[in-house]
């Protein structure tokens, strides 16, 4: 808290404390002898040697202690109990002492204009130790509250803090194991056309650059547009186009809703390459992938439907790398809100992901503009 701040509460605790105490008392001395502006100054002192103690009394109090059933712990905490009472008491007498001396020498006589006696200053000392020692009680009460919800906070943020490194780390590790698996089989395509077709297999050098560097860009682990992703997926098909010619078909139906959605950065392109994997790449006729994209009820759809071959090839035993990469960074971002369906049926392979619609905030960010 500012300087500004603090000086704004402590005051507002003192007007606050002076009209409550001054209010309670008036009600109980109505039409008595005490008037109601030797109640409100009386009240302001008392009140005042309270805020200015305030600091103080959150400095004396000790740490806070474990909690936990064992016999130790609960001894700890009952010493800690009887430890703040003390402190109570101790505030208690030294505001309770120095409201009678200011008051003493402030109003020495009474309304009336009878000098105050030792008897009386006595016993508005003891009425003021009562009253101060609750208040003590509620103020060390609500000093160890608001410590201990700041302690619980500050726990809390941490925590927070370790699970999006935690989280930041994951995916910048997941995203390091496709990196290289893509450019592991993209630069055996190069190979196999360096000797039957060496424009293509320059090209295809050409568009990998263009690919890598777009990578080393982008902010690892994060979202970007479903429009920028699919300008990104397209280098990779690009390549893929060099090395299987005519036989790579690609179509795409979105519209500008879908196009603003947040997608996990390199989502689509293990997609893409599943789909160019286990269909075009063994097909000697030509293949199409289709690309569709559709916000419903508040979820981003996404299907690539792509040809198989026929007759089909029997499933693979252990699911493909790029897919459960997909699968693991769609869960780190949106955890069960999203998920990844595979269906092969007939002639036609079907991958669906779902997961929550959440929209660019301008057009900038979207890469629409």
């Amino acid at each position: 808290m500012n300087r500004l701040g603090s000086i704004a509460t402590h005051t507002a605790f003192w007007l606050l404390g002076t009209l409550l105490f001054s209010g309670v008392q008036a009600a109980a001395f109505w039409n008595g002898p005490r008037p109601l502006l030797r109640i409100l100054l009386a009240n302001a002192i008392h009140c005042g040697l309270w805020t200015l103690g305030l600091a103080p009394l959150a400095r004396m109090l000790p740490p806070l202690p474990r909690t936990s059933p064992h016999v130790a712990d609960r001894l700890d905490l009952t010493l800690h109990c009887l430890q703040l009472a003390a402190i109570a008491v101790q505030a208690a007498l030294v505001v309770a002492t120095a409201s009678i001396a200011i008051l003493a020498i402030v109003q020495p006589s009474q309304a009336s204009g009878a000098p105050l006696t030792p008897r009386e200053l006595r016993s508005a000392w003891v009425w003021i130790l009562q009253v101060d020692i609750v208040v003590a009680l509620f103020l060390i009460s609500a000093l160890r509250g608001l410590r201990l919800w700041t302690h619980v906070e500050a726990q809390r943020k941490r925590a927070a803090e370790l699970e999006h490194h935690l989280t930041s780390a994951r995916l910048d590790a997941l995203r390091m194991q496709l990196s290289p698996h893509f450019l592991f089989n993209t630069l055996n395509s190069v190979a196999a056309l360096v000797t039957q077709d060496p424009d293509a297999s320059r090209r295809m050098i050409a568009s990998l650059g263009d690919f890598l560097r777009s990578t080393l860009e982008e902010p690892s682990g994060g979202l970007r547009s479903l429009d920028e992703e699919l300008r990104f997926a397209r280098l990779y098909l690009s390549i893929e186009k060099e090395r299987l010619g005519d036989r790579l078909r690609v179509d795409y139906d979105y519209d500008r809703q879908a196009a603003r959605a947040q997608v996990p950065h390199l989502l689509l392109q293990p997609v893409f390459e599943n789909a160019i994997r286990h269909g075009v790449a063994r097909c000697v006729r030509p293949c199409r992938i289709s690309f569709q994209a559709a916000v419903e009820s508040g979820m981003l759809i996404l299907r690539v439907v792509n040809d198989r071959p026929t007759p089909p090839p029997p499933p693979e035993k252990q699911p493909g790398l790029g897919l459960a990469n997909v699968r693991a960074r769609l869960k780190l971002h949106f955890g069960a809100a999203s998920f990844v369906k595979l269906v092969h049926a007939g002639a036609e392979t079907t991958l669906e992901i779902r997961l929550p619609y959440l929209p660019c905030a301008g057009e900038t960010l979207c890469g629409t503009a």
